[in-house]
């Protein structure tokens, strides 16, 4: 069932780079190694699939991000101005991208296993992190 979610974050991610780029492939494939990039900068075990599933979600919120920072530029190059609704928009869009990311690290802190060193010194026990 996992596989099938992250084979729909994939199907969801064309339709983004769509929206973005438009017909041009140079633009779609610079996003596409952008997205990879994030991605693999994120990983730090390519095996844990509820790792890649959070992965997955930053990277289209990421591209929502850059859907909104397009629309907006838009607007403010035609009008002078970015419409409120648009503005909310974009602050709803990093919000649920800034989620997304405080997630994978509160995932990946529990985790990660949690070593002690213990040193006696002097007769006291320390405890190293």
């Amino acid at each position: 069932m996992l596989q099938e979610t992250l084979s729909l974050s994939t199907k969801v991610k064309d339709p983004w780079l769509d929206v973005l780029t438009g017909n041009n492939l140079l633009s779609r494939a610079a996003i596409e190694m952008e997205a990879e990039t994030l991605r693999a900068s994120l990983t730090i075990d390519p095996s844990d699939a509820l790792e890649q599933l959070i992965i997955s979600d930053i990277i289209l919120h990421w591209l929502a991000i850059q859907n909104a920072i397009k629309t907006s530029s838009e607007y403010l190059h035609k009008y002078g101005s970015v419409p409120a609704t648009q503005e909310r928009h974009w602050s709803a869009c990093q919000s649920r991208f800034l989620a997304s990311i405080r997630e994978l690290a509160r995932v990946k802190s529990l985790l990660s296993p949690k070593t002690k060193l213990q040193v006696n010194i002097a007769q006291q026990a320390v405890n190293v992190s």
